[in-house]
């Protein structure tokens, strides 16, 4: 509604119709697969998907019907089943079983806040990015901001140098996700010195 160009109902239709046809078995999702393979194998949801032996298929088409019926049903209600309903019920009671605190009424309260955006100036770029209590975009914005600008302008794959800074960027970003980083409601860490070039 904010944001978007298409209604959700689009969107969630076009989603669902992929999922439906089948979308190829990516390297990083068999990989997964085969860390989380004990739980894959004895969960009755996933079984169906057939990912036992993932990382020999590949590129394989990956199809899930319950999937995209679920999609479906959020992109008709505008996602309310998610919040409030049979939907919401199943992911509380698994949540549950699983040792979580959540309850139907912390489904049913919960509210998108919108907060102050993120940015880095680069050059003459500004890279801007969702802020805290989401990380993976403070988490990038650190990691180029290490380099110099001088650093930016060799290719990573000719500069042994650069492929050094950025790894230890990498490195630092995520020491700081871990020890600094939470949701603003409950902490009081800033992440704008995280982001000061002059200080870095």
């Amino acid at each position: 509604d904010r944001g978007g160009r298409l209604p959700l109902s689009e969107v969630c239709e076009r989603a669902a119709d992929a999922i439906e046809r089948g979308v190829p078995l990516s390297p990083y999702a068999a990989q997964v697969a085969t860390w989380y393979a004990d739980w894959l194998h004895k969960e009755a949801a996933t079984t169906s998907l057939g990912l036992i032996d993932a990382e020999s298929r590949v590129g394989e088409p990956i199809k899930n019907a319950a999937l995209a019926r679920l999609i479906r049903q959020i992109g008709a209600d505008r996602a309310r089943s998610f919040y409030d309903g049979p939907l919401a019920e199943t992911v509380v009671s698994e949540a549950r079983a699983s040792g979580s605190r959540l309850t139907r009424k912390d489904l049913a309260r919960y509210a998108v806040n919108v907060g102050p955006a993120l940015s880095l100036r680069l050059g003459e770029r500004v890279l801007t990015t969702a802020p805290p209590p989401a990380a993976g975009g403070l988490l990038a914005l650190q990691i180029v901001a290490l380099p110099r600008d001088t650093d930016l302008t060799e290719p990573l794959v000719e500069s042994d140098a650069l492929a050094h800074v950025l790894g230890e960027s990498i490195r630092w970003g995520h020491s700081d996700r871990s020890l600094l980083v939470g949701d603003p409601a409950f902490t009081k860490a800033d992440p704008s010195p995280l982001l000061d070039r002059t200080k870095l």
